[in-house]
């Protein structure tokens, strides 16, 4: 009869492993970094799934001093602290074992090591207990009754030591590695051991001897036998350190008689609530733990319109008959004043080859061919009839290829979703039918049908939430067709020319290379982190405290290196080649190969990604393309006109703060937009206390710094950073600051306090974002809600006026010039071409209309440019 297991999670070590394996702008919707607790769901799954385990727990050290602090007081010493953003996870990864139902242990004054062995020994005659850890101390503990799973590698390379594994790989019983750590010491938990036994020699003692007292005991009493097996150079470490060998022993020795409360029955594997799991993945936003999940339970069937409660699981697929002749569509298809329409490709994900269209109105729902759209051409383009889709503009695109119009659009579920929980990244329409009807997404053509339960519920909330339907109708729905015509639109590309830019730039790359080996007196991999990191500093002997370090060595990433930038010309070289070979593969070697059959670049724009309401794109990503560099303006070059053609482009001048001098009303801000002067020189000559002309470059330049990055919640480290200043320096220069601008700070005070009481923010257009952390009492997680809430109206108002100026541009753009056409917004930018002989006309337009859109209490400053190529225009 097989024996029945337990489960033993060593829950820190899983965390720290999965901490380093994943990377840490891994974040929940909310923007809570979750890399860990997602590593630890995925681990704990795939062991469930391959143990099976009758019964689970999970230990877990507790904050505070342990009895071997109190024996040794350079016991971890030495260990590094880890990010906040790593502790604040730890209740996170609780919930998650909570929604399995695997009970957490963990007792005051102890390590999870000791909680593992308790529970271990406790359980020893009822079942194997398997203890899962990235943590070699565990494996004392190997014997009949207890295995070790131990994680070699990343989060997923599983190992199993029974006593026969840890014989084969150390050479020796279980037990006896507490004596082998006692010997050779402990680096990491800072114990010191024997000093000058290494592992060598401390292998070959308790080979022969076996424990630490055994081994001073052979050296009492047959000293030349320990001399041949330690060597002259071990006999004399030994010597006069048995007391230090024995205390290491305690200190690394795991206890087994913790004072717990225990039962076998409270950590029995009881039927996993799928619903419950899923409802964490969702809120943290695990999208493919949840797609694991959905393949691991059970498929139950279910009928529609069941509660959420009696569902638990996906419902088994029905079979939906596809249309493909035309004479088959049925006729309540021309007759209905509303349609859903849902495209899905024959493998069932979404927009891929293979396109089947499902259309429903509220009662009927079909599945037909693409082959078939052609013939509902007067019902796509219908104004009259009242269309709800999911991502709309995708649906415009396939219907382009048809030479099809399309007209009509009265909801769009995935910008519904994005309005009422910015932020979250995850609409896909499977995870919105769970969180808003309780169930899973329909199959079939029933699906379409779900779209109109859907768009009902999202109009029900946005028009409870005061100003956001108006916000969801006039801009945002709007918007999407301006993005469909854009990207449809695309820009010419100049192909050659970034054919000869890589050859220069390779050249310099090169060039740059050369220069850091010769001052590096060797060759080495430039490229290579860990050769970098010994060149720079075991070779070069920059300084490395303060750095972070990584498994191989000192960091040499660039917020890193950034620290010791200044007195060292080798690190600016480093950047700059760094800097050259991101934009070759980003763009210079990359955009050549994105050109379409018509000679441009089509970009994708997406609406529901970031939090405040602004554009994104990707294919190629336009919004990343460096601004303020020559060489940025070198890869603008490569984006030129149609020939006869201009491109226009019209950008806001530092629209962001004339925002934030609107809405704080701060009377030194706005005297300055007001009088035209120099906003930067402006904040520079107040806080340094001179006359405008006596303003020198570098204090305006630390004036810009600040300008900006007080919108961002900058601190005094950050400030910094980007200025040189000391950090004292940073914090009284931010206080000056607040003097002499003291509208801005009651204005962020009060933004905090609106985000603290009422849960959210909002722009003057009504768009919201809530911080569900700000009250969670997490210090870093309420600091980051802070920063983020006091930017949330700006930028958010800052995409308000763009999407608007971009409606406004295209509903007009028509009457002042017939083949003019808006191809690009880039952050503050639209980008248009027109004839030649329409330019000026254009750009006049341009800048009225941009103008009138931003009504702002201070001047709002276009700024409009001509030119052949995006990169060399002129006023």
């Amino acid at each position: 009869m097989k024996r029945k297991t337990l489960l033993l999670l060593d829950t820190n070590a899983l965390l720290h492993r999965a901490w380093h394996a994943l990377p840490p702008t891994m974040t929940s919707p909310d923007g809570v970094v979750v890399n860990a607790v997602y590593g630890v769901s995925s681990m704990l799954m795939k062991l469930l799934e391959a143990q099976k385990p009758d019964y689970a727990a999970a230990c877990f050290d507790m904050k505070g001093p342990t009895f071997r602090h109190k024996l040794s007081d350079i016991y971890k010493a030495t260990r590094e602290k880890k990010p906040d953003e790593l502790y604040a996870q730890i209740p996170l990864i609780k919930e998650v074992l909570d929604s399995f139902g695997i009970p957490v242990y963990e007792k005051e004054g102890f390590e999870a090591d000791d909680v593992l062995g308790t529970i271990s020994k406790l359980a020893e005659d009822k079942v194997l207990t398997h203890i899962v850890t990235g943590d070699q101390d565990s494996m004392q503990l190997v014997d009949d009754n207890v295995h070790v799973l131990y994680l070699r590698t990343g989060i997923n390379d599983l190992v199993e030591f029974d006593p026969k594994m840890v014989l084969e790989k150390y050479g020796f019983k279980p037990t006896l590695l507490i004596d082998y750590k006692a010997l050779r010491g402990d680096s990491s938990d800072n114990i010191k051991g024997v000093n000058g036994i290494g592992e060598k020699t401390a292998l070959a003692l308790i080979q022969n001897f076996g424990t630490v007292e055994e081994i001073y005991d052979a050296l009492e009493h047959n000293p030349k036998r320990v001399t041949e097996v330690a060597k002259t150079r071990g006999m004399t470490a030994l010597t006069g350190s048995k007391q230090s060998a024995l205390d290491a022993k305690v200190l690394t020795t795991i206890v087994r008689d913790v004072p717990l409360k225990w039962s076998l029955s409270e950590a029995e594997m009881k039927p996993l609530d799928y619903e419950k799991i899923k409802d964490i993945f969702l809120r943290f936003g695990f999208r493919s733990l949840m797609r694991r999940l959905e393949l691991a339970a059970p498929k139950v069937p279910t009928a529609r319109g069941q509660s959420p409660a009696a569902l638990g699981t996906v419902p088994v697929a029905k079979t939906d008959v596809l249309i493909t002749e035309a004479k088959n569509l049925p006729a309540w298809l021309k007759k209905t004043e509303s349609l859903a329409i849902l495209v899905r490709a024959s493998d069932g994900t979404l927009f891929s080859t293979g396109k089947v269209v499902l259309l429903a109105s509220e009662n009927e729902a079909v599945s037909i061919a693409e082959s078939l759209i052609p013939e509902l051409r007067d019902i796509f383009g219908s104004a009259k009839v009242a269309k709800t889709a999911y991502e709309a503009k995708d649906l415009m695109h396939l219907l382009d290829a048809h030479k099809i119009s399309f007209d009509g659009l009265k909801d769009d579920v995935a910008i519904g979703a994005y309005l009422i929980e910015a932020g979250t990244q995850n609409y896909d329409l499977d995870t919105l039918a769970r969180k808003y009807l309780g169930r899973a997404l329909s199959q079939g053509s029933a699906a379409a049908q779900d779209l109109f339960v859907l768009a009902k519920r999202f109009r029900e909330e946005l028009s409870a939430q005061n100003g956001m339907e108006k916000l969801y109708e006039e801009i945002e729905l709007p918007t999407v067709a301006a993005l469909f015509k854009m990207e449809r639109a695309g820009i010419k590309l100049n192909s050659e020319y970034l054919q000869s830019l890589s050859k220069n730039i390779t050249k310099r790359v090169e060039k740059l290379e050369r220069e850091i080996i010769e001052i590096a007196g060797g060759e080495f991999n430039v490229n290579s982190p860990s050769q970098l990191a010994e060149v720079l500093f075991d070779k070069l002997n920059l300084p490395s405290a303060g750095l972070k370090r990584t498994k191989t060595g000192v960091s040499t990433a660039e917020p890193e290196l950034e620290k010791i930038e200044g007195d060292f010309p080798i690190i600016a070289k480093i950047f700059e080649q760094r800097e050259l070979r991101k934009l070759l593969s980003t763009y210079i070697e990359t955009l050549p190969k994105l050109v379409a059959r018509d000679g441009r670049i089509h970009t994708t724009y997406q609406q529901t990604v970031t939090s405040t309401g602004r554009l994104s794109s990707s294919n190629p990503n336009l919004q990343n393309i460096p601004i303020q560099t020559d060489l940025g303006n070198e890869i603008r070059k490569a984006f030129v006109a149609e020939e006869g053609n201009v491109l226009i482009a019209a950008d806001y001048s530092q629209i962001q703060l004339r925002i934030a001098a609107h809405l704080s009303r701060d009377k030194n801000m706005m005297d300055a937009f007001r009088s035209g002067a120099d906003i930067h020189t402006s904040t520079a000559a107040k806080i340094f206390d001179v006359p405008l002309e006596k303003v020198t470059s570098e204090q305006r330049r630390q004036a810009k710094t600040i300008n900006f990055g007080i919108l961002y919640g900058m601190g005094a480290q950050a400030l910094a950073r980007g200025t040189g200043m000391t950090v004292g320096e940073a914090r009284q220069f931010i206080a000056k600051y607040f003097e002499v601008h003291p509208g801005i700070r009651s204005y962020m005070e009060e933004i905090k306090l609106l985000a603290r009481t009422q849960g959210y923010v909002e722009t003057p257009f009504g768009r919201r974002r809530y911080f569900p952390d700000i009250n969670s009492g997490i210090p870093q997680l309420v600091a980051s809600a802070e920063r983020m809430a006091m930017n949330m109206p700006i930028q958010g108002m800052e995409a308000d006026i763009m999407k608007l100026a971009t409606l406004k541009v295209i509903d007009g753009l028509g009457e002042v010039s017939s083949k003019a056409r808006l191809l690009l917004q880039v952050h503050d930018e639209l980008v248009l071409e027109a004839p030649k002989s329409d330019a000026e006309k254009v750009a006049k337009f341009l800048e009225e209309v941009m103008t009138e859109v931003a009504k702002l209490e201070v001047p709002v400053k276009v700024n409009v440019e001509i030119g052949l190529n995006w990169g060399e225009m002129e006023e």
